[in-house]
């Protein structure tokens, strides 16, 4: 479900030769009430289209929920809902350790607008804006979650330039955070249980694509930070081996409503990964640093895990037999860690705040 490959437009032009074109300079607004479905418009099997929204939450955990369009599989447009809970059981007392919990569902039908953001799967599930406040409402096998995000308050959006990128084969990635920073409120309710109210910091995300993941992508590293009124972003993409595995990073600052700076060809170092016990090849970035020029000059940001809070193994629910035969294709697993960052402004100020950082493997062969 996590496989977040995202933003397509089919009308886009064809990349040149064997390599996949980057992110092209242009404009970086978001309006968020008009991030509606595309579905509509994207014939290929591997259509895959995702809104979420992320939220850390004060006891150091987070919660993830993500409303999802495809065509992957058998037949067409199916829907789905996918929650991902990192946190202390709801109710517990302060200071009990984190849990993990997922209420992943499909949805038998799915209301969408092409217009606007307004989404309705099955009876109980839906994400749409009202007025100033993006509302969320989920309720699966048990579990139900309200949550608000006040747009009014929320720091700017950011997408990179006018186009995605593109793919020798025709497949084209890209991916738009409509709010790089927001203050979420709701409350969740596990089976009979009263409601519990929750609050946090977090961030709107969308994407689309339309080609199978294993054909896009290796790996992609997201990054999102924040501190006081300024938020941090990151996302690095690194294409397959037939596509001479080309990475392709942008980074963007806001502070409040200003997007202050951002570059869609950052560069990217490693300095220390932390290997997979079940997988020697796999290794995960537990600091690294991001380095820019901008329009007003050179930007860096250096981040450090301070602990991984879950490593999501996309397939573990999937019979073993499918599974067997699914992972000659992909093997999706991503890491979510607590992080640290210290961001280097253009105007000479330096930043250190909190974050989240997510690597995520799609195909190690």
């Amino acid at each position: 479900m996590f496989l977040a490959l995202s933003l397509a437009t089919l009308s886009s032009p064809r990349a040149h030769a064997d390599r996949v074109e980057g992110w092209q300079t242009g404009a970086t607004e978001v309006i968020l009430g008009l991030v509606g479905a595309h579905d509509a418009r994207l014939d290929d099997e591997g259509y895959f289209e995702r809104w979420m929204v992320f939220v850390r939450l004060p006891s150091g955990g987070f919660i993830q929920a993500a409303f999802i369009l495809t065509h992957l599989g058998p037949g067409s447009r199916h829907a789905a809902i996918d929650v991902i809970r990192v946190a202390p059981p709801i109710g517990s007392t302060p200071g009990t350790a984190a849990e993990f919990y997922r209420c992943a569902a499909k949805q038998e039908t799915a209301k969408t607008s092409p217009d606007r953001l307004d989404l309705a799967f099955g009876d109980a599930q839906s994400l749409r804006v009202d007025g100033d406040t993006l509302r969320l409402r989920t309720d699966a096998w048990g579990y139900a979650l309200e949550l608000d995000i006040d747009l009014a308050k929320a720091n700017a959006g950011f997408r990179p330039g006018e186009q995605p990128l593109l793919y020798p084969n025709g497949g084209t990635v890209a991916l738009w955070l409509p709010a790089t920073s927001a203050r979420v409120t709701g409350r969740e309710r596990l089976g009979d249980s009263g409601w519990v109210s929750i609050s946090g910091e977090g961030y709107v995300e969308w994407g689309l694509s339309n080609k199978l993941p294993q054909t896009l992508a290796q790996s992609m590293l997201r990054f999102q930070g924040r501190s006081g009124d300024i938020a941090v972003a990151a996302f690095e993409l690194r294409a397959p081996k037939v596509f001479e595995s080309t990475t392709h990073t942008w980074l963007v600052v806001t502070e409040g409503k200003r997007t202050i700076a951002w570059t869609v060809a950052a560069q990217s170092k490693v300095t220390s990964s932390r290997k997979d016990a079940s997988k020697a090849s796999r290794r995960t970035p537990t600091r690294y640093a991001l380095r820019g020029e901008t329009a007003a000059g050179a930007m860096s940001l250096e981040v450090r895990s301070t602990g991984l809070q879950l490593r999501e193994d996309v397939l573990a629910p999937v019979p073993p037999f499918i599974r067997a035969f699914v992972e000659a294709f992909v093997q999706p697993v991503n890491d979510f860690d607590g992080a640290r960052f210290e961001l280097r402004l253009p105007d000479g100020r330096t930043v250190k705040g909190r974050g989240t950082s997510v690597f995520s493997t799609i195909y190690d062969p």
